[in-house]
């Protein structure tokens, strides 16, 4: 965790300004380096600016806690950036995706329809939000296999 405005100013918003991020979590880097940029101004300072900067947090990640939604309830999000991804995958990217993304799993469900009371199935998944689903699907393309599921949760 990297909590020094100094080294986020200088250290990781230069990394990603560099090598930029590739799904949508590149729109909440955005968001979050306007933030940032607010509070380097501080900005924060006054009523303005830390609405600016609560406005901002609405359209990142997970948006408000129920604690800030009390605190700011008629604060109205940004819009988010949008973010178009490649549209091809290079390999070195997708090795170094998988390693946070992915997993390798076997699963041994009960099922009594087989005689040893249960079915074997090896399977590898990588779990994304639903905003990325066009990222997922050029994944299923690239590989050739697979299946898209969305999960309403």
């Amino acid at each position: 965790m990297v909590k020094s405005i100094k080294d986020i100013s200088n250290v990781i918003i230069s990394h990603f300004d560099n090598y930029p991020l590739l799904t949508q979590k590149r729109a909440d880097f955005l968001l979050f380096k306007s933030a940032l940029n607010l509070i380097n101004e501080r900005e924060y300072l006054i009523i303005k600016g830390l609405n600016k900067i609560i406005r901002i947090r609405t359209s990142m990640n997970f948006c408000l806690s129920d604690k800030l939604k009390l605190a700011f309830p008629n604060i109205i999000s940004v819009q988010r950036p949008v973010v178009q991804f490649p549209e091809s995958i290079e390999p070195n990217w997708l090795i170094g995706f998988t390693e946070g993304e992915w997993c390798f799993s076997v699963v041994i469900p009960k099922n009594t329809i087989y005689k040893m009371g249960g079915q074997t199935i090896i399977r590898f998944t990588i779990g994304q939000h639903s905003r990325d689903s066009e990222l997922m699907k050029s994944l299923d393309n690239y590989f050739g296999c697979g299946t898209l599921k969305i999960k309403n949760n």
